[in-house]
């Protein structure tokens, strides 16, 4: 079920292996499915936050019809029916995983939506591995269930591990925290170098690139008042004054990650991609775009692209609030935390530049 796969292959694994990962990760030293299954898991995603992760459970052993179970016509089954059936236990632990990701069984994601997600959804094994009721021989429960591994595991990173400031702080740290059980993250000297290396870049650059709703962030950062420093986790702060430096230095519009986001904890410099938010931002790029009236590659100056900035987007809400269409109980699609702060209406109402 969970063989060794080459990077551009799907790993197929039964959704409550998942949680066996975890405590495995957590120390549990011989887990049901077998530390092969644990060990594989925890070596593809870490490799590879992006890998196609198949979560199946065995649904299609529902569509055997009553008769041919309990008649004269077995032949119509399949040849495994019976051992099959008889793993009830674990097809009702991998139902109980997608019922709380909200997920279906035999569907691909990736690694690292299912992670969050897995974190942001289960508190506890408690209804899933174990429940309330004794054990009993016909419902057997692991013998790590109610040490519950996995709730240590996730209590012990807590908020911190969706904090950009907390893993720019902790970096290596989190490892063995929440999500970071699997999950790789990016080391506090490897974000501290890229910082001081793309800051470089930015001031000796006669070009800056920039993805479009970056432009956005920056002038919610610009709106809090507050920037008399740089901030750690990306260069918002530099490109800024990096514009009003160079009014008329050119700006390249580039859909995906850009000079912003080169310390950023979530970004994937092997893959150039950001790992927490990649499908939402990108749509929010094409969102400004079109409300400007350009293509992804397209090149203006800076003061010519923030004056058709606040000309054509006047409000945050439009792009990257609820009443663009995001919504707030989602995971994938929620919306951004400061897109009702003012922030951005009182950067456009302002200005970056003072004539």
């Amino acid at each position: 079920m969970c063989p060794d796969i080459r990077a551009d292959e799907i790993l197929e694994l039964q959704a409550h292996h998942l949680l066996c990962a975890v405590c495995a990760a957590a120390g549990a030293k011989k887990p049901p499915c077998g530390s092969y299954v644990t060990d594989t898991i925890r070596r593809v995603i870490r490799r590879d936050p992006f890998a196609q992760l198949k979560l199946v459970a065995d649904i299609d052993l529902a569509r055997s019809h009553y008769l041919d179970i309990d008649l004269e016509r077995k032949s119509r089954l399949a040849d495994d029916f019976i051992s099959r059936r008889a793993n009830y236990v674990s097809r009702a632990k991998d139902l109980e995983v997608m019922c709380r990701l909200d997920i279906r069984p035999n569907t691909t994601h990736p690694a690292i939506d299912v992670v969050r997600l897995l974190f942001q959804k289960i508190e506890s094994l408690e209804g899933i591995c174990y429940h309330e009721a004794e054990a009993s021989d016909d419902w057997p429960t692991c013998e790590y269930a109610r040490l519950d591994y996995y709730k240590q595991v996730r209590e012990k990173g807590g908020p911190q591990c969706y904090s950009m400031d907390a893993c720019w702080n902790l970096g290596e740290e989190l490892l063995g925290c929440g999500p970071y059980s699997l999950l790789s993250i990016r080391t506090r000297e490897e974000v501290r170098t890229a910082k001081a290396e793309s800051c470089r870049k930015i001031e000796q650059a006669d070009r800056l690139f920039i993805r479009p709703h970056h432009l956005m962030c920056m002038m919610c950062h610009y709106g809090l008042g507050d920037i008399a420093s740089p901030l750690n986790v990306d260069n918002l702060h530099e490109i800024l004054v990096k514009m009003q430096t160079n009014p008329d230095i050119p700006i390249t519009l580039n859909e995906g990650c850009c000079m912003v986001c080169d310390p950023c904890p979530a970004y994937d410099p092997a893959k150039h991609i950001c790992a927490w938010i990649y499908t939402r931002d990108q749509l929010k790029d094409l969102r400004v775009l079109h409300k400007l009236g350009l293509k992804p590659g397209d090149t203006l100056p800076a003061r010519q692209l923030m004056n058709l900035l606040a000309d054509r987007i006047k409000t945050a809400a439009e792009i990257c609030g609820r009443k663009s269409g995001f919504v707030g109980e989602s995971y994938v699609w929620a919306p951004c935390s400061s897109s009702e702060s003012g922030n951005y209406e009182k950067a456009i109402s302002k200005g970056i530049y003072v004539v």
